[in-house]
């Protein structure tokens, strides 16, 4: 990913970038090409964006955040990565929102 792009997670000042490396963290739960995968508190999609690679077009992965900027940001980033989106969920009354997509 390009530095330009590693600037964009900037959730609330906080990202998981600096210190959690996806690649080990999918790999350590297993994950596969078919498998579906949950990322609660998805911020910008770190992981989501990791994971929908490793699952394929066979899997899928839940991206859910409560913050719709948050969100908004792994939209922009699924669409740069050219992943398929398969539902874009927004319920602003209770303020959740769910991205669902694959590789």
């Amino acid at each position: 990913m390009s530095e330009k792009a590693q600037k964009r997670f900037d959730h609330h000042g906080k990202t998981s970038r600096g210190f959690l490396d996806s690649g080990k963290i999918l790999s350590a739960i297993g994950i596969k090409e078919g498998d579906r995968f949950l990322d609660l508190g998805s911020g910008e999609g770190y992981l989501s964006i990791a994971a929908s690679q490793a699952v394929g077009k066979q899997g899928i992965v839940y991206a859910y955040d409560t913050d719709e900027k948050a969100i908004s940001r792994l939209r922009k980033e699924q669409m740069e990565n050219s992943i398929a989106l398969l539902c874009h969920q927004l319920r602003t009354s209770r303020r959740s929102f769910l991205l669902t997509m694959r590789a």
